[in-house]
């Protein structure tokens, strides 16, 4: 019913008061929001399924961290909520629309640039790849395998297509061209790299 409110702080009765309000409107359906605070929401005892948002690697963190931090986050549950289910209710990156790594480097000086031959690692990627399609496509994957493997319930990608972001908060360095750049799809539904990869990934959990 929320999403990415307060919930670290004590003070926010909220919670608590809006989940008993929809259970007794409608005692069929689960409660929840989608906290950015995570394992630090003070509320979870009132909620039936908790729903975490997580950019480690795009907005804080990196890519390398992120299969230890759900392995975490799993026995964190285990140990804390074992009767209710972990959702990832967001999780994902952003690529621009035609912005791929190869053409990246090529305007790097070729003292900046990995040697011929070389493969990076993911914390040299994430210096070097943001915003291309290589950089998202890896960091999806490694998110969705990494939640999968860790046996929690399921994930939702943020977000489906490139979507025009409100005016008001468009910023150069987070809302390239005035949009909101984490879909798998371009705007114009074209597939960016990151769209096989979740289709082969999903597909595969079934």
């Amino acid at each position: 019913f929320l999403n990415e409110g307060h919930g670290q702080y004590e003070e926010a009765t909220g919670f608590k008061m809006v989940s008993q309000v929809l259970r007794e409107r409608d005692p069929s359906r689960l409660v929840s929001w989608a906290s950015a605070a995570c394992a630090h929401d003070k509320h979870w005892d009132h909620a039936d399924v908790i729903s975490c948002n997580d950019y480690t690697g795009w907005y804080y963190g990196h890519i390398g961290i992120i299969p230890a931090l759900w392995g975490q986050y799993a026995e964190w549950r285990r140990t804390l909520y074992p009767g209710k289910a972990f959702l990832v209710s967001e999780v994902g990156a952003s690529a621009a629309d035609g912005y791929r790594m190869e053409a990246y480097l090529s305007r790097l000086d070729a003292e900046a640039r990995p040697q011929a031959g070389s493969v990076p690692n993911l914390d040299e990627l994430y210096s070097w790849g943001r915003w291309s399609q290589e950089y998202q496509s890896a960091l999806i994957q490694t998110h969705v395998i990494s939640i999968l493997s860790s046996g929690l319930a399921g994930v939702a990608l943020w977000m489906f297509a490139d979507t025009p972001t409100e005016h008001a908060v468009w910023r150069p360095g987070s809302r390239p061209r005035g949009y909101n750049n984490k879909g798998v799809l371009t705007v114009e539904r074209g597939r960016k790299l990151a769209a096989e990869q979740v289709e082969r990934l999903f597909q595969g959990a079934k």
